[in-house]
């Protein structure tokens, strides 16, 4: 019986070395991340990025309270009107645009229609010469 049991000790003790060793190699890679992270400036960005992020968060709330020009401005309800104009100006035009395509885009599939100011060909030989420079 206490052979048995000193095999079972010794099995156990065993087992729990190879773990031990197993957490060592585990301890030893965090450690190496850890420097890995620490050289490679990563923790110091990441703190960086978490103040600016807090600065952020403090200025859209000055704003949303009306603090500053910018929180004035969108307070305003001059601004808010404008806005809702030119909110109505877009969709009016967008549903034009959808309406009538061709009001606003031309093509031709035999050619292009001359448009604008016609010049002689002195004055097109001028215009592309000027051009090419």
């Amino acid at each position: 019986m206490a052979t048995i049991i000193g095999g079972n000790i010794k099995i156990i003790k065993d087992s729990v070395m190879i773990k031990m060793d197993g957490l060592n190699d585990v301890a030893a890679n965090i450690t190496a991340i850890k420097g890995d992270f620490t050289s490679s400036g990563l923790i110091t960005e990441m703190a960086s990025l978490n103040i600016s992020m807090t600065d952020l968060n403090t200025l859209v709330i000055k704003i949303e309270q009306g603090e500053g020009t910018l929180g004035a401005l969108t307070q305003s309800t001059e601004f808010k009107d404008a806005v809702k104009v030119t909110q109505t100006s877009i969709d009016e035009l967008l549903e034009d645009i959808e309406a009538d395509p061709m009001k606003y885009i031309g093509f031709s599939i035999f050619g292009k229609k001359v448009q604008g100011l016609k010049l002689t060909q002195e004055e097109e030989k001028i215009l592309n010469d000027w051009l090419a420079r």
